[in-house]
């Protein structure tokens, strides 16, 4: 799912002086590029997240960390398209608990991209692996959305050891009972994922949403123009992993014994809500929770009470895991 965090932190309230709201005005029209990124530059502040780079086996990764130093480490996946901004919302709720990492995926984001790069969600778990190994980080909570998930039961299947708990929050890479519109066309060659003209924003919101919020017309625009710079690359992106759906991940999911929680949304529109159970019935150790009048992106349509879910999951299985300890 392309990027919609056009800044939506119900808890952030900014009062603005005077001086502040013309120069706001004024960059709204003339320079809203400039005014999009402070924008973000701000929530994330207020989040708590800093923004960072480091170069691993020569591929520069971006992201954003912060949160609680010294808690358990939360690592944060997005889907296809998408960009570490997409977990701001979700971050406010565990950025008192919780050290939290959202890396720009290799070929995503601010992170780099290599027009003939293998962006396979193989081949990205194992960049994961590598970049959280640069960051010392050697046991996490990991959390995927979308392709996000994908990647992350590849992780699950290969570094089980590293991982404290998983969470899937409509994953992609598994089979469903019921095939939807957007799965449909996929199998006949569409990318409806890819922006191509202005009104695909508008499109591909109610495509991802259940209940799209209102997009200001010309940070719609600059999303328009930065998406259409990377159309061919997503392209080849989008065509890759749908060459992947043709192996889902069904046959695989009794290997992974990580305990996991299972977010979906009711009404998505882009992974059916079909495809949980599939993950429920094959995961050996999983909650399942389906989030009625939710599209595909929960942590950004209901961020509280899916980030509730999250923070109850893990202090759960933290008692459990010293349960069996005892």
């Amino acid at each position: 799912m392309w990027r919609t965090s056009f800044i939506r932190l119900d808890q952030i309230v900014i009062a603005f002086p005077l001086t502040g709201i013309v120069l706001g005005v004024l960059g709204y029209f003339v320079f809203p590029g400039r005014l999009f990124d402070l924008l973000s530059m701000a929530a994330r502040r207020v989040v708590g997240l800093e923004k960072k780079t480091v170069v691993v086996d020569g591929i520069a990764w971006t992201y954003l960390e912060g949160g609680r130093a010294d808690g358990e480490t939360v690592v944060l996946l997005h889907g296809f398209g998408a960009d570490k901004d997409n977990w701001l919302q979700w971050s406010w709720y565990l950025r008192k608990t919780h050290h939290l990492i959202c890396p720009d995926l290799p070929g995503f984001g601010e992170s780099a991209t290599d027009p003939a790069g293998d962006y396979h969600t193989s081949t990205q778990a194992e960049r994961l692996h590598r970049f959280l190994e640069a960051l010392a980080v050697e046991q996490c909570h990991l959390v995927g959305n979308s392709m996000g998930g994908m990647i992350a039961l590849r992780y699950a299947l290969v570094h089980p050891d590293s991982l404290s708990t998983m969470t899937l929050i409509d994953a992609a890479g598994l089979s469903t009972t019921h095939e939807n519109a957007f799965q449909l066309a996929t199998q006949r060659g569409e990318r409806q994922l890819v922006i191509r003209r202005p009104e695909d924003i508008d499109q591909l919101l109610a495509l991802a949403m259940h209940k799209p919020p209102p997009a200001p017309a010309r940070f719609k625009r600059v999303m328009f123009e930065r998406a259409k710079k990377q159309e061919q690359h997503l392209d080849a992106v989008f065509d890759g992993l749908n060459n992947e759906r043709q192996s889902p991940l069904d046959d695989q999911l009794a290997q992974i014994a990580t305990p996991t929680l299972i977010i979906w949304g009711r009404q998505d529109q882009l992974l059916d809500v079909s495809s949980a159970e599939v993950l429920a019935n094959g995961l050996p150790n999983n909650r399942c929770e389906i989030m009625e009048e939710t599209g595909h992106v929960p942590m950004m349509e209901r961020p509280k009470a899916s980030a509730r879910m999250q923070l109850d999951f893990m202090r759960n299985s933290r008692a459990s895991l010293a349960g069996a300890i005892d």
